[in-house]
């Protein structure tokens, strides 16, 4: 499951207990948990990474409006891409300004500063939301 801007909204419920005096609606609330346990128990199930193989890591980010999101794949010996985390984050107030370059910027790199232990000592290759901005096919491998 790549994280998307319908994953959000699904979400937004949940999220909004971040934020200060947030009313409870049961319903609204218990449907955001339903919605989102369906979806991550679907194809593809996260696998678990072993830490023994250096495989490469694909980061792949995307950014919207409200938020950031990210899947971590390990590149299988077959070429297969096997997800071994998800992460995601609401933006700020300051960030939902950025433009739209600059959010998917913000997503490529907050990702491994969220998570250095993940990705240190392994080659990582980069993808964003962002195709127009670079020639499909390319990747940035840190």
């Amino acid at each position: 499951m790549k994280w998307n801007q319908t994953n959000y909204h699904q979400s937004a419920p949940l999220n909004a207990f971040k934020n200060k005096n947030a009313t409870f609606d049961w319903t609204q609330c218990q449907n955001a948990f339903d919605i989102l346990k369906q979806r991550l128990s679907q194809y593809p199930l996260l696998a678990f990474d072993d830490g023994k193989s250096k495989l490469t890591l694909k980061l792949n980010t995307d950014a919207f409006n409200c938020s950031l999101g990210g899947v971590l794949h390990q590149v299988m010996e077959d070429g297969k891409l096997r997800p071994i985390q998800y992460l995601s984050r609401s933006l700020s107030p300051r960030e939902k300004k950025y433009s739209t370059v600059e959010k998917e910027c913000l997503a490529l790199l907050w990702y491994p500063a969220h998570k250095p232990d993940d990705v240190a000592d392994q080659q990582l290759d980069l993808m964003s939301g962002q195709h127009s901005h670079y020639d499909n096919g390319h990747y940035f491998s840190i």
